[in-house]
């Protein structure tokens, strides 16, 4: 049997749980699922376990929300009845157990590699990619005006709209 792969009080590694964990209860991730690393035979175990653990977790958030707007002088803190790391490795021991073991472990790896190396991605990349993508519906006159050369300007334009529809292109696989 594996364990859970992941430290749930380090913010890099929570947030690869939440992440990972999202993706892979979603059906329309799971086309997905050989391109981006979790290599699984048993799909819909793997999903359902997941699911469970994220019912679980919402009715939580969802009575803590009732709680707080019921009570706005209560406390922000979480009422967690079920900690986040129990659900986490109930979660995982149920992949063990419907899904078996060589599933959990290909789970494990691709929670402690890919997604956490993507969640260990610099700020600044995110913000690039944002000023990226925003800059492609922009004309290079309004980069000249704050005294951006014109040829870079049209340059750095050409970029952005190549990388938007790169974007659009990825995204629209989602539909």
């Amino acid at each position: 049997m594996i364990d859970f792969p992941l430290n749930l009080d380090d913010k890099e590694e929570s947030r690869a749980w939440y992440e990972g964990s999202l993706w892979l209860s979603l059906d329309k991730f799971e086309r997905f699922w050989p391109d981006v690393g979790p290599v699984v035979e048993h799909r819909e175990a793997v999903k359902s376990a997941v699911r469970e653990a994220l019912r679980v977790q919402y009715t939580i958030n969802a009575a803590n929300r009732a709680r707080w707007e019921a009570d706005p002088s209560s406390p922000d803190e979480l009422d967690e009845t079920v900690p986040v790391e129990e659900l986490a490795k109930t979660c995982f021991r149920t992949i063990n157990e419907r899904a078996g073991t060589n599933d959990a472990k290909s789970i494990a790896a691709w929670l402690t590699g890919a997604v956490l190396a993507a969640n260990k991605e610099s700020g600044w990349h995110y913000l690039w990619n944002m000023l990226l993508f925003r800059m492609g519906e922009d004309h290079p006159r309004k980069l000249v005006s704050h005294g951006i050369p014109s040829d870079t300007a049209r340059k750095l334009v050409a970029i952005a709209v190549r990388h938007r529809s790169e974007v659009d292109a990825i995204e629209s696989k989602w539909v």
